[in-house]
């Protein structure tokens, strides 16, 4: 989930449109929130091309799934003539709009990231993030059960929502579930075999704009030391960490994500 956000004269911000850049980690992004806006179009992509999620189109000559969610991302931004936005992401969307903003410094005026990475495989100098396990493990629920498989798999139970009672995990798994329907397995598939393979730290000490980097502590997806990663490369970052909150913390958590991020923005 990334949101595409301007600042007023007055320094308040107003969303004008949102963007969802594939699935955050695999998994697939909630319901917007009251202050989101924009519309969800339909899309068609080659059958050898992840199709992106609803709301961006395919670019043509994009080098992988990440450049093609950038070019869009950028695009949008120009295209909406939008002077020096805030640009807000969720983990995998957080990936692009922090390359959006290293390599078109100039397109964006702050950048905020819930539970981000610059990297979403382990490594031999990178121990954070999904193993070969891991991946295959969604690789193969998609192969064997299709989209409903995958979505399993996303939403076990044993490690999304920990911060939430039953019955509001219940209904936030029932929109998650319907929008990984609406996206598709390709769309899916565009994190967990494209995406997750970027390695964009050496990107992350090109970013100028003020970032806020917002990190749930008893997340799994993405541990805190990829956000404190981010904060030491990034000389324009602060970090804030979201005390006892899941990886969704956008979902579970809105208050304090809103709060945090109307303080970044009228700092």
């Amino acid at each position: 989930m990334a949101k595409v956000t301007a600042a007023t004269p007055n320094n308040t911000a107003t969303t004008i449109a949102t963007v969802r850049a594939g699935r955050a980690n695999g998994r697939a992004s909630p319901s917007p929130t009251a202050r989101d806006t924009g519309s969800r179009a339909a899309t068609r992509a080659p059958a050898d091309q992840p199709l992106p999620a609803p709301g961006i189109r395919p670019t043509a000559n994009a080098a992988g799934v990440t450049d093609l969610y950038v070019a869009d991302l950028a695009a949008l931004v120009q295209h909406l003539r939008l002077a020096a936005p805030l640009l807000v992401g969720f983990a995998s969307a957080g990936h692009v709009a922090r390359r959006v903003a290293a390599q078109d410094p100039d397109l964006v005026g702050r950048l905020a990231v819930i539970n981000g990475s610059p990297k979403f495989r382990r490594s031999d100098d990178w121990p954070y993030g999904f193993d070969a396990q891991g991946i295959a493990h969604f690789v193969d629920a998609a192969a064997e059960g299709g989209i409903e498989g995958v979505t399993d798999a996303v939403l076990d139970p044993e490690v999304v929502f920990a911060d939430v009672d039953a019955a509001r995990a219940a209904r936030l798994g029932s929109k998650f579930r319907e929008m990984s329907r609406t996206a598709g397995v390709r769309t899916l598939l565009g994190f967990f075999e494209d995406i997750s393979l970027d390695d964009d730290r050496a990107l992350i000490p090109a970013i100028e704009a003020p970032t806020l980097l917002m990190a749930s502590t008893i997340g799994q997806e993405v541990p805190t030391a990829a956000s404190l990663y981010l904060r030491t490369t990034n000389a324009r970052a602060r970090l804030a960490e979201l005390p006892g909150a899941d990886h969704f913390a956008f979902a579970t958590r809105p208050d304090l994500v809103d709060n945090l991020l109307d303080s970044f923005v009228t700092s």
